[in-house]
């Protein structure tokens, strides 16, 4: 028997709420981000230790505990946020990849992101983008519903 495996990408159309919902959400990972890097350059610069993966999740969860609006979001795109940082950690150690130094990220630059696991979202209705169809997923302590277009990519707009 083969098994397929399918990722898709849904492009949302977001009214104000939910907009400010999924920039909170974004906005915790680009925190998560910056204050696990930091912290891995400082004890490596300072003590010649690497953070890894398990401590940076302890620092997480400490983290959630100290700040209220942290905990307020959901972990899941959090801790997808450390797997990437240290999956970019790996590629800048190993010689035969090219990949650079990994850099704080600012509001400003690209656009905001997040991910979520299979724990972090569920579709409801066809999947394919029809009438009807809605994509819910955890932001801010509640999960939010919202509408999409076709298949392409998951984008959100920035209100003007």
């Amino acid at each position: 028997m083969v098994v397929h495996e399918a990722r898709y990408r849904y492009r949302l159309r977001v009214n104000r709420r939910e907009a400010d919902l999924l920039q909170g959400v974004f906005d915790s990972c680009r925190f998560v981000w910056n204050q696990a890097l930091g912290r891995w350059n400082d004890l490596w610069r300072d003590e010649g230790v690497s953070l890894r993966l398990p401590g940076a999740d302890r620092e997480l969860t400490d983290w959630r505990s100290r700040f209220d609006w942290l905990a307020e979001q959901p972990s899941v795109p959090e801790q997808q946020v450390l797997r990437d940082l240290f999956a970019s950690v790996s590629a800048f150690f190993e010689k035969k990849n090219p990949a650079g130094r990994p850099n704080f990220k600012t509001r400003r630059l690209g656009y905001a992101t997040a991910r979520w696991t299979k724990n972090g979202f569920k579709v409801a209705g066809t999947g394919l983008g029809r009438a009807g169809d809605r994509l819910e997923v955890a932001a801010a302590g509640a999960a939010s519903r919202f509408g999409w277009c076709g298949r392409d990519h998951f984008q959100v707009s920035r209100p003007a």
